[in-house]
């Protein structure tokens, strides 16, 4: 037999995931305008450039600094466009990664929107997912409309916009970090 409470906490979960789907959906919308407008940074080039390179000469050279796996990740959206990696330049040889960087996102000027918004939407996707466990965590803690509460905070939250809508590794690092600490808590 089917209780009240019972029921109206179907309905409640129910109401919980429309708002959640609303509030990831305003999340995606917000990026991915972004997203289009922002001009490139200066450790976006180092790190999409890099990635790809890894991809395709299976060299490390560039952008040793930071770990391949962001970077990788960064840059498998670019894969199909079958884009040229410099490997003729001087700065390929030198390990010159911000001459480098250049030369590989600014060799056809017409591409370089599309390997921007390419790189930039595999970044959104990371911000989906931690938006997720942000949720996902502040519900377990303290009650689904804590975890809604929690998701309104991130997806409205300026810098977490800013950082889902250009393809560096910090949001990835945030993302990264805030889920370990997840499991670490479970």
């Amino acid at each position: 037999m089917l209780c009240v409470s019972e029921g109206r906490k179907r309905d409640g979960a129910g109401w919980h995931q429309i708002a959640a789907a609303l509030l990831i959906s305003a999340f995606l919308l917000q990026t991915i305008l972004s997203l289009k407008d922002n001009s490139t940074v200066t450790d976006e080039a180092f790190d999409i450039a890099s990635g790809y390179s890894y991809w395709i000469t299976r060299d490390g050279r560039m952008n040793r600094e930071h770990p391949p796996l962001v970077k990788l990740w960064l840059s498998l959206p670019l894969l199909p466009l079958g884009l040229k990696v410099p490997t003729e330049a001087p700065s390929w040889r030198t390990g010159a990664e911000g001459a480098f960087s250049v030369a590989f996102l600014y060799q056809d000027l017409r591409n370089v929107g599309r390997i921007l918004f390419r790189a930039r939407i595999s970044i959104v996707l990371l911000g989906v997912l931690l938006a997720l466990f942000v949720r996902r965590w502040a519900g377990e803690l303290w009650g689904p409309e804590a975890g809604l509460a929690a998701l309104f905070l991130y997806v409205f939250e300026p810098n977490t916009i800013a950082h889902s809508s250009i393809g560096t590794l910090d949001l990835a690092l945030t993302a990264f970090t805030f889920i370990s600490m997840y499991f670490v808590w479970q």
